[in-house]
């Protein structure tokens, strides 16, 4: 018969657990994509905080005592993690160490409360029922960003730079076709050439080498989907429009909404809550931004997205 002891150790390792989680999600707040979701992010902390109090507590009635040395060694060690490795990794990994993070404190929680159950220890029960209730809310809430990341984003959680360079590098190994990686030199050459051209005649004017940089990769995009298309590259032809889609320089023509640039913002965001592929959403976003860039517009899409993440991982 599991004893109080057992319980006790089972509410310290919540303890130094729910303190990583509080650390990881004021990490992860540097990466939120707005203010609402960095506050969402940060409320989420306190009320990690509230729950480690809360663990303390239900320790110290037991007649334990809270495992204090553990949580500090285990902040230090959750400070490189989320400063040094988490930087190293694309983000879709990262968040998937969260994942695993909060299932591990669900399943625990809900292993405690049975344990606590069992000794008649209703006030430890009533406290980890209110653990075991938000690891299973924050669950859902990974599972959502992870199946925006998976839609190609936007997600509520934006990768620092050097995730965003890791995920670079495992995209570029998986590129379905040497057209694309042709495509992609040939760009790259074609900026340096222009680069050097605008340095030697408006002593490199920084903002007008990075607007012929841009405009010399639009046209060579668009040609490499019309080369890929011509050769019936069906590949090519997926990846170098949804590139283009992402950077938002498709034509308004282009777009899933038709006639979008007649259409005020209220029909488009009523169009928008139609669109069931987070790619076609995607694209209306980024033409947005590009253009008049209307806030009601992109939250829509934003949102929509979202929906579409929370129903895929559902």
């Amino acid at each position: 018969m599991p004893s109080t002891a057992d319980l006790l150790i089972e509410l310290n390792g919540l303890l130094r657990l729910t303190a990583i989680e509080a650390d990881i999600a004021r990490s992860r707040s540097t990466q939120a994509r707005d203010d609402e979701v960095r506050q969402e992010l940060l409320q989420n902390a306190r009320n990690a905080d509230v729950r480690r109090v809360g663990l303390q507590q239900a320790i110290t009635e037991l007649g334990g005592v809270p495992d204090l040395l553990g949580v500090a060694l285990d902040r230090v060690l959750t400070a490189a993690r989320t400063q040094v490795l988490d930087q190293a990794m694309p983000i879709t990994q990262a968040l998937m160490a969260d994942l695993a993070l909060e299932h591990q404190l669900r399943d625990r929680a809900a292993f405690a409360r049975v344990l606590a159950d069992a000794q008649d220890e209703r006030a430890v029960v009533r406290t980890l029922e209110h653990v075991e209730a938000a690891h299973v809310a924050t669950v859902e809430w990974i599972e959502t960003r992870l199946g925006e990341v998976a839609m190609g984003g936007p997600s509520a959680l934006q990768p620092t730079p050097l995730q965003a360079t890791a995920a670079v590098g495992q995209r570029v190994a998986t590129l379905p076709s040497r057209a694309v990686v042709a495509g992609i030199n040939r760009s790259i050459a074609v900026a340096d050439r222009i680069t050097d051209r605008v340095g030697e005649r408006l002593g490199r004017t920084r903002d007008v080498a990075q607007q012929s940089i841009v405009a010399g990769r639009d046209t060579l995009l668009r040609s490499a989907e019309e080369q890929a298309a011509e050769l019936d590259d069906d590949g090519a032809v997926t990846a170098l429009h949804r590139t283009r889609a992402d950077l938002g320089v498709l034509s308004a023509k282009e777009l899933p909404i038709a006639r979008y640039e007649n259409l005020t913002a209220s029909k488009i965001i009523a169009a928008i809550a139609r669109l069931d592929d987070a790619e076609d959403v995607r694209a209306i976003r980024s033409f947005e931004a590009g253009h008049k860039d209307r806030s009601s517009v992109i939250r829509a899409a934003d949102q929509r997205i979202s929906d579409l993440a929370h129903e895929a991982m559902s």
